[in-house]
């Protein structure tokens, strides 16, 4: 009976939330790399624009999602490793 309390109260909701959040992390950064696309796409069709704005701005949306993924590593990392 102990058991069961264990995985219904603890086990089960701790593997919901630790899915949730890996899911929460995934989505964070897809949204934000599919944003920095159609940001670049805007600026490509934009006849203002010098080609090296272009790829200065392509760089940083590059590092700007880098910056994001790390973020959210971190953040899952320190998550994991409380409750795992």
């Amino acid at each position: 009976a102990n058991s069961v309390y264990r995985w219904a109260f603890y086990y089960i909701p701790l593997w919901i939330v630790i899915a949730f959040s890996t899911l929460a992390m995934l989505l964070t950064w897809s949204s934000l790399k599919e944003k920095g696309k159609q940001a670049e796409n805007v600026l490509r069709m934009s006849f203002c624009n010098a080609d090296s704005n272009r790829l200065l701005e392509k760089l940083r949306r590059k590092e700007r999602e880098r910056n994001v993924l790390i973020q959210c590593l971190f953040y899952l990392t320190a998550f994991y490793m409380t409750w795992v």
